[in-house]
């Protein structure tokens, strides 16, 4: 009945999503989930767990036929109880089954919501921090330790404004900085076998600064982006095509295309093909990249943005006041660690990410009590009959080894399908709420994140339980006296 129930909310979500698609603008990260998305997973997982709490019965089975040729009592006597009062374990698997996988979905649910969110940040602006710089300043003259560098002079009313370039080896020694690079960003004419094909984006970097300072998700591109800035490493005049250029207007790796800038022509020669680059949508417009000491050879110097990499204690004040101190002046910052920051304190956020550490924590709090009592007064009830095996030859250490093999087989089989239904679960309902999030046709896809480390936390507190519970009984049958075990008529 609860599976049938779960698959008309599956198919009920699956048709809000198809709705919601198109309906939704990409990249907006406003964060409103749908209640179904917790309610739908959680009978998914009862209906689950309790269709395993049948099978276990016939697993315990086979298992017992696989064991009769092995030597041994207490495998043998272990497995013959599993088989024989399957009832008697139910309540304990379904408990473990139910808070493992519940736990691992909630963790799921966390972890993708932040980290896609994240991705989203850094992709749209490719590094911890990007500056703008003010290159124009009034008054004319040499500036700075290089002086005028490039771009002339222009007028502005009566004053003259020398263009210059500032030494960009500053950037690099700036306190907190761990890697710097020039990045320059331009709309272009493409055209290629002498014909327009469009406006596209170019974006010059220099590779070897860029391959240090940009942030890029491996999936995002067929190989590591390294490779591709290999590729622009070696030919100078060469340039990486977003794939939209390779499908609208037919332009393919070795051929020439001619990009213009105001009257000027520049030739660039494909190398390679891209799906994604930092700081460009290909949904927007179709976009190149390429060298900037190239592009500075053909054209004239321009103002670029500068991309650094910080380490975690590095301060922006200190950053700009340096600069300063070397006659830089930033006009525009855009800071990643601040917005990531900001948007993790977003109160329907932390809201979200709380309601779910608080019922792992009940849930997990929940399943220990449960665990404990369970097991110390399933000790009390077959006192006698580990009095019996002890009074008729078995030691101490055996009837450990029964208990240790017993909570292996009822309590480990329990983590296990919980851990296979949780993500199973996370794989099947997590997708949904890029939708409900408002994360449709966001840059880079959306990614369902099963963090290994969640999974040890949920190991290791469950371990620790099984682990004092073994101390516990181990302690008990140790200090167990026969002739107040075997007291036939005083059980009865």
């Amino acid at each position: 009945i609860l599976a049938v129930f779960v698959y008309i909310g599956y198919r009920s979500l699956q048709k809000q999503a198809l709705v919601l698609e198109t309906a939704q603008s990409a990249r907006d990260s406003q964060l409103l989930l749908d209640p179904s998305l917790f309610v739908v997973p959680a009978l998914f997982l009862a209906a689950a767990a309790l269709i395993t709490l049948r099978i276990y019965p016939w697993l315990m089975k086979g298992l017992a036929w696989l064991t009769d040729r092995f030597a041994g009592a207490a495998l043998s006597v272990t497995i013959l109880h599993l088989e024989r009062n399957p009832s008697q374990y139910s309540p304990l698997i379904l408990l473990i089954i139910l808070t493992v996988s519940l736990g691992i979905y909630g963790a799921s649910t966390a972890r993708t919501l932040d980290k896609n969110y994240a991705d989203q940040i850094r992709y749209e602006y490719g590094s911890d921090i990007v500056l703008r710089e003010q290159w124009a300043l009034p008054g004319g003259g040499s500036v700075g330790p290089r002086g005028s560098l490039a771009g002339g002079v222009g007028s502005a009313g009566d004053e003259e404004i020398t263009i210059y370039e500032p030494p960009f080896y500053i950037h690099k020694e700036l306190p907190g900085v761990l890697a710097a690079a020039r990045v320059q960003k331009l709309d272009v004419n493409v055209r290629s076998a002498g014909q327009f094909r469009g406006r596209a984006h170019l974006l010059a970097i220099d590779p070897t600064d860029f391959a240090h300072t940009a942030w890029m998700r491996r999936d995002l591109n067929q190989h590591h982006f390294y490779e591709y800035l290999n590729l622009l490493t070696t030919n100078h005049e060469g340039i990486l095509a977003s794939r939209e250029l390779v499908e609208k207007y037919r332009v393919r790796v070795g051929d020439w295309v001619t990009v213009s800038l105001g009257s000027q022509d520049i030739d660039f020669y494909v190398v390679g093909m891209v799906e994604y680059w930092p700081s460009l949508y290909p949904d927007e417009q179709p976009f190149f990249i390429s060298n900037l000491s190239y592009l500075q050879d053909e054209y004239m110097i321009q103002p670029y943005n500068v991309w650094l990499k910080v380490n975690e204690t590095a301060r922006l004040t200190d950053i700009v006041d340096s600069l300063r101190e070397q006659g830089i002046w930033v006009i525009g910052i855009d800071d990643v660690r601040s917005m990531l920051i900001a948007g993790r304190q977003e109160p329907q956020r932390m809201g979200l990410f709380g309601m779910l550490s608080t019922g792992f924590v009940v849930s997990v709090v929940i399943s220990l009590m449960g665990f404990f009592f369970y097991t110390f007064l399933s000790l009390t009830q077959r006192y006698l009959q580990f009095g019996i095996l002890r009074a008729i030859g078995l030691s101490v250490g055996q009837l450990v080894a029964m208990l240790f093999i017993e909570q292996v087989l009822s309590v480990g089989a329990a983590v296990a399908v919980g851990t296979l239904l949780g993500g199973l679960a996370s794989k099947l309902f997590l997708p949904f709420t890029k939708v409900s999030a408002d994360l449709t046709g966001s840059v880079p896809e959306f990614q369902v994140i099963i963090a290994a480390s969640d999974l040890y936390k949920i190991y290791l507190t469950l371990g620790s339980m099984l682990l004092i519970g073994l101390i516990g009984l181990v302690v008990i049958l140790s200090r167990m006296r026969l002739h107040q075990a075997v007291k036939l008529g005083e059980e009865v």
